[in-house]
């Protein structure tokens, strides 16, 4: 598993709203995907991410959203999202392989 965390005064808004912040997750992941060479594909993940942000189901914190091929699949989940001070922002984004 992978967990991103992000500390940023660039979004703000109320950390409830799943939606909002999924959205912003989806952001964060696509312009630093170019900079990192993990061992899972964090592209097709975050795609589910972007999808879960506009889909009519409610997200839940901390759910998984599955995707890859059957034989071994992949999942991704916004962990949470937390005001930690002054307008500043901790987001966590989870990617995860298996199991194997």
């Amino acid at each position: 598993a992978l967990t991103f965390r992000f500390d940023t005064k660039r979004f703000s808004g109320d950390t409830t709203n799943v939606k909002f912040w999924l959205q912003k997750a989806t952001t964060l992941m696509k312009e630093i995907s170019i900079g990192i060479n993990p061992p899972l594909d964090i592209e097709s993940g975050t795609v589910i991410l972007s999808k879960a942000s506009f889909d009519e189901k409610d997200y839940e914190w901390g759910q998984w959203l599955i995707y890859g091929n059957e034989t071994i699949g992949a999942s991704v989940s916004l962990d949470r999202v937390r005001n930690i001070s002054n307008g500043r922002f901790s987001i966590e984004i989870t990617y995860s392989l298996g199991p194997l």
